[in-house]
C-alpha cells in the first residue's frame, strides 16, 4: 500500500468516527485527481447540452463523499479504487439522466450507454477489464427492454418498482425480462 493510500485510509477512518465536515472536505480535495481523471475522458461532443464538465465534476465529488460513509478497508480494498468506481458510476448516471431528459425517452438508450461506457475506469486490472468489456458487449447486444432492465437494476442499482415506473411497464414484466436476460448471460458463461 502506498503512502498516499495509507494517508487517505486513515483520513477516511478518522472521518467515519466523528463525521467531521472538514475531514470530508479534505478527503474530497485529495480525491480530486481521481474525479478529474474519470471526467476528463468525456469529450465536449459527448456531453449532452444540459450538462457541462463542472456538473460531472460535482457528481464525482458527491460520489466521493458517499464513499467516505460506506467505505470499509477490510472489504473494499484501496479507497482510491473504491472511489474511482463510484465516481465512474455517478458520471455514467448523470450522462444517462441528461440524455434521457434531452430526448424525453428511456434513460438507457444504446447511444447514451455507449457515451457513458466510453469513460474507462482509471485503474483497471487488464483481466477484469476484459471480463467487464465482454459483459458490456453482451448486455449491449440484448433486446431493448432486457438491456434497459439489466442496466438499471445491476449497474444503477434501481429497484423493480423504480424500473417499472421509468419504463412504464408492469413490475412483473420487469422481473420476467430480467430473468430472460440473466438466463442469456448464464448460458453464455456456461459455454465458455
Amino acid at each position: 500500500m502506498t503512502e498516499l493510500s495509507t494517508d487517505i485510509r486513515q483520513l477516511v477512518e478518522t472521518y467515519q468516527v466523528g463525521r467531521d465536515p472538514q475531514l470530508l472536505e479534505t478527503l474530497i480535495q485529495r480525491s480530486e485527481q481521481v474525479v478529474r481523471s474519470v471526467v476528463a475522458r468525456c469529450t465536449p461532443r459527448q456531453l449532452p447540452s444540459s450538462l457541462d464538465r463542472d456538473d460531472l465534476l460535482q457528481e464525482g465529488r458527491c460520489a466521493v463523499a458517499r464513499c467516505a460513509d460506506g467505505y470499509c478497508a477490510d472489504y473494499d480494498g484501496p479507497f482510491e479504487a473504491y472511489a474511482a468506481a463510484a465516481v465512474r458510476n455517478a458520471v455514467m448516471s448523470a450522462l444517462r439522466y441528461a440524455g434521457a431528459h434531452k430526448r424525453g425517452g428511456s434513460a438507457s438508450s444504446p447511444a447514451t450507454e455507449r457515451q457513458a461506457d466510453s469513460i474507462p475506469d482509471p485503474s483497471p486490472d487488464p483481466r477484469q477489464q476484459a471480463e467487464h468489456n465482454e459483459l458490456l458487449a453482451l448486455v449491449d447486444a440484448m433486446p431493448d427492454p432486457q438491456r434497459a432492465i439489466i442496466t438499471r437494476s445491476y449497474f444503477l442499482g434501481e429497484t423493480d418498482t423504480a424500473i417499472s415506473e421509468a419504463l412504464n411497464i408492469p413490475r412483473m414484466t420487469v422481473a420476467r425480462h430480467r430473468a430472460r436476460a440473466l438466463e442469456t448471460l448464464r448460458q453464455h458463461y456456461e459455454t465458455d
